[in-house]
């Protein structure tokens, strides 16, 4: 199968204002010459992301301002994706975790997980794979987690979601497997993004420990998974082999050290 050419196609990038969503939005305009239209809640730093790409290449960039938590709001991104007859491909990356014990949880903050990291990719999904249908070419990419295959305590809402995603995507992709459009998934593991330092998870994994990777490099191993038409991506060699182990070994096992990897810290409930 021949890699995808991204050069001078327009290409959707959610949660792009930081994190892994600014590090692909740079990778794919500066390393591949797509055009952008980059997509997040913080309008100022989506307008930085915006100056930085123009002063470097010749890629056009728009910017809009959107919650996808807000069914409103996704269904006019589905608008301006739909009216937009360059628009190429979609990358959902915007997401959000908490991390604690769930019985501490608020039950607004569930909602909020679910609405941003489930609903909100399937809906998007849903609606683009229409617009894939009738422009016959193009791409759907969905950024999961290994979270989306060991359930994590204590990210368990986090953890949660990532499995639905995954598994939406999955069937999908095999429902429109002899499509021309393509439809995968990027599964990383720990990212050295804001979402660390938010949701208080730095309490028990740094921010930059080394078991976490840049955005940089998680976006440029994104980037080649997706031209070479990867169903699914796992960036790095340590999480390639524990995506590999997860598979071997016992449930329990893996369960087990999932609980001790990021069981809070004592003298603390650990709630984000």
């Amino acid at each position: 199968m021949s890699v995808m050419e991204l050069a001078d196609r327009l290409i959707v990038v959610t949660g792009a204002s930081s994190g892994l969503g600014r590090a692909l939005a740079v990778e794919l305009a500066e390393r591949e010459g797509a055009h952008l239209l980059i997509c997040a809640r913080r309008e100022d730093r989506l307008h930085m992301l915006q100056a930085d790409i123009l002063a470097r290449t010749g890629a056009r960039v728009q910017v809009l301002r959107t919650d996808l938590s807000r069914a409103t709001e996704r269904r006019a991104l589905l608008d301006t994706l739909a009216q937009d007859e360059t628009v190429f491909g979609l990358i959902n990356n915007a997401g959000m975790t908490r991390y604690g014990p769930m019985v501490f949880a608020d039950i607004d903050e569930f909602h909020a997980v679910m609405e941003l990291n489930l609903t909100a990719v399937v809906e998007l999904s849903l609606g683009f794979v229409e617009v894939l249908k009738r422009r016959g070419e193009g791409f759907l990419l969905n950024v999961t987690s290994e979270a989306a295959f060991v359930p994590t305590p204590y990210q368990g809402f986090y953890s949660t979601t990532k499995h639905g995603v995954q598994a939406f995507t999955d069937a999908l992709r095999m429902e429109y497997r002899r499509s021309p459009f393509f439809v995968g998934t990027f599964v990383p593991g720990g990212i050295r993004t804001d979402m660390i330092t938010s949701s208080g998870l730095d309490r028990r994994i740094p921010r930059d420990s080394r078991v976490n990777m840049t955005a940089e490099k998680a976006a440029a191993a994104c980037v080649r998974g997706l031209k070479r038409r990867r169903a699914l991506t796992v960036p790095g060699m340590l999480n390639r082999i524990n995506h590999a182990l997860t598979r071997l070994l016992p449930r329990e096992w893996v369960l087990r050290a999932a609980e001790r990897l990021y069981r809070p810290p004592a003298g603390g409930n650990g709630s984000g």
